[in-house]
């Protein structure tokens, strides 16, 4: 039963996180997408990216350390959002 409590609580914070990347994905990928013509496309796009970001650095989390805990969390989805970041400085560039 305490395994399952620490699995909901990973879970809690995963879709925490998720939100925190929306939203700042809501910007970046709203001013990419006006660049294309649609803003809701570029939403989409940068967002399913970042999280393909995310789910790549929890798998490789998961193959190295065997487990998984909050601070590996916070740190794929700080990742993905420095990747956003980046994407955008490119753009503003360009």
């Amino acid at each position: 039963m305490n395994r399952l409590k620490l699995i909901a609580k990973l879970v809690g914070w995963f879709l925490w996180f998720m939100t925190g990347l929306f939203l700042v994905t809501i910007g970046a990928g709203a001013a990419m997408g006006a660049l294309t013509g649609d803003w809701l496309t570029g939403v989409i796009v940068m967002f399913g990216g970042a999280m393909l970001i995310v789910f790549g650095e929890i798998g490789r989390t998961m193959i190295s350390k065997m487990r998984i805990i909050v601070d590996d969390l916070q740190r794929a989805f700080r990742k993905a959002s420095d990747s956003i970041e980046e994407q955008t400085k490119d753009a503003k560039k360009s």
